[in-house]
């Protein structure tokens, strides 16, 4: 009796459903937390310098939302994104100007379509609560593409369920570092592509999508790979010529509206994406070995990067790598080749693209929908009963492994990213004013009159602003002839001077008392480092990410023995190094 409604619970059609509302509400404390990464306050930065300028120079009520676009050369320009964050002003120009100077110049600032920046630019210009509101969106984002992808299932509806729950099992998806990326909100553009060739085996409004989706966020590109297989398995030949120039057109129309600047300024669309080879290397057989080596490296470590979001593991975070192995076995089991031999070659083109611009999590991104479009087809191409009693055999028990396999790979980081989002808002509302009392305290009675500050505290802030230390109050407060306090937004290239533009080095010397000379950090004695005690408890490859900070961010620039530790001021740690 009990098993019986066991499986009517599970063969309920409404199943999938509960399960996406069920995971929404699980997520949503998380997402709503009142603390931010480095990234997520980057960007969101600019995207109020966006709404910022939308409110002084367009009406809301006045322009359609097309003309938001305009604002973006004033943020997101190269020249402009340099005077705007380090002067802190806007320019007033009127309409006019704007069309005229403005519009041939929209850019889609780090490799992010105008539509990413557009957006977050419209909401803050309509609420301050603008964060939360991209949060929520980066979490409905998920629910959508996972009910897109449990519409793609042509199957029963335990099959059904426990495919939704495999996806939102994935580990990426319980992500604690950047919720306000591209990444999250591409996914369900991507899943609609499927969900509308699966549906109808049709190509072309999937191809304006999907050119939408790669404008936005070019890494997602991989993801194309199984579709393109599909359209050139399917074509007939004298056909071929045709369809492509169609659906390449209908792609590039995508692209555009993601980011128009590709119409006139093809170069600088490209020029705009990160890139992370160089030719000559790829060339070379040593950097070959160094790279497969660190390919593979990648799919299996987790580590934490400076801003404390995990960026490698991507058979571990993305798509577990045992994952995959199962889903080839399985494909080879039920004798479907061609299924087999197309997910091998999308995967192989996956690796050769990531083996040649891969390099953090994020960009392995794409792994996901390209996993998940052979398990829709896997499930769908076996539609006979005699097929679906094998395909129940074999895909039921992986579906439970992997969902299995997916929750211990989140429980690698998720207790960590708890605990630093939770204990950092928790000293941020306590003890943010006594940490802050107490350091101007310590330098005040300090002896030295010349010494240096680097704060390394700061990663995580609130949506108004608020970090572990005050750091505007020790600067007006701590009163000595050359003071310095660099904020974690600058730090990784305060200590690499060569990354600076030489507008962002003018900047610099002019506020901090000369900082750069010849792009060389300038320490005449007592470099003091602050540090976060909870965020020197993270461990990567066996050392502390305090040690990590000094190694690979200040000691190549400054010679200094081990780090002193002089004092503490809560959870504060106040280390001399010079």
């Amino acid at each position: 009796m009990i098993f019986k409604h066991i499986y009517k619970f599970l063969n309920n059609k409404k199943l999938p459903l509960l399960i996406i509302v069920l995971f929404f509400i699980l997520r949503l404390r998380y997402f709503t937390t009142d603390i931010y990464f480095p990234d997520e306050i980057h960007h969101t930065f600019l995207m109020s310098k966006i709404g910022n300028f939308i409110n002084q120079n367009l009406s809301l009520h006045s322009y359609p939302s097309s003309k938001y676009l305009l604002a973006l050369k004033e943020i997101i320009s190269e020249n402009s994104v340099q005077n705007n964050i380090y002067n802190g002003e806007l320019l007033n120009k009127n309409f006019s100007n704007i069309f005229l100077k403005v519009f041939g110049k929209i850019s889609n600032y780090e490799g992010f379509g105008a539509t990413y920046w557009v957006l977050g630019g419209i909401l803050s210009a309509v609420t301050k609560d603008f964060r939360l509101v991209l949060r929520i969106l980066s979490l409905l984002s998920i629910c959508l593409a996972a009910f897109y992808f449990y519409r793609s299932l042509r199957t029963d509806n335990i099959i059904r369920s426990f495919s939704t729950l495999l996806f939102l099992s994935t580990p990426f998806l319980w992500y604690g570092g950047k919720l306000i990326t591209p990444e999250f909100y591409i996914l369900p553009i991507i899943f609609f592509a499927y969900y509308k060739f699966f549906q109808d085996s049709s190509f072309k409004i999937n191809s304006i999508f999907l050119g939408l989706a790669v404008g936005i966020k070019s890494s997602i590109a991989p993801a194309l790979f199984p579709y393109l297989l599909e359209f050139f398995k399917n074509i007939k030949f004298h056909l071929l010529k045709k369809k492509v120039i169609i659906l390449f057109l209908l792609f590039i129309f995508g692209l555009i509206i993601s980011s128009p600047n590709l119409i006139w300024d093809p170069l600088g669309y490209f020029n705009s994406i990160p890139k992370n080879y160089q030719i000559s290397k790829l060339l070379n057989l040593e950097e070959i070995s160094f790279k497969a080596i660190k390919l593979w490296n990648q799919g299996f470590i987790i580590q934490r990067e400076w801003d404390l979001v995990v960026s490698s593991g991507y058979f571990k975070v993305i798509f577990s790598f045992l994952n995959l192995i199962i889903l080839t076995l399985i494909s080879f089991s039920i004798r479907k080749v061609s299924l087999l031999k197309e997910l091998s070659l999308s995967l192989t083109l996956f690796f050769i693209l990531m083996f040649i611009q891969g390099n953090y999590i994020w960009h392995y991104f794409s792994l996901i929908p390209i996993a998940f479009f052979y398990i829709t087809k896997l499930i769908n191409v076996t539609s006979s009963n005699q097929d679906n009693k094998i395909l129940k055999k074999y895909l039921l028990p992986f579906l439970i492994l992997s969902i299995i396999i997916n929750i211990s790979n989140i429980n690698l980081f998720i207790k960590q990213d708890n605990k630093i989002r939770y204990e950092t808002i928790s000293d941020i509302k306590n003890y943010e004013v006594s940490n802050t009392e107490c350091i101007i305290k310590y330098f005040e009675s300090k002896d030295e009159k010349d010494f240096v500050i680097i704060d390394g505290t700061g990663m995580l802030k609130t949506s108004n602003g608020k970090q572990i230390l005050n750091s505007q109050k020790i600067e007006d407060e701590v009163q000595q002839t050359y003071y310095s306090f660099i904020d974690p937004s600058s730090f990784l290239k305060t200590f690499n001077g060569k990354d600076f533009r030489d507008s962002e080095k003018f900047f610099i010397k002019e506020n901090n008392n000369n900082l750069f000379t010849n792009n060389s950090f300038i320490i005449r004695k007592n470099l003091y480092f602050l540090f976060y005690k909870p965020y020197k408890q993270i461990i990567n490859n066996g050392k502390n990410m305090q040690e990590l900070f000094l190694e690979k961010y200040i000691r190549p620039k400054v010679n200094f023995e081990d780090a002193v530790e002089t004092n503490n001021c809560g959870n504060i740690i106040i280390n001399k190094l010079i």
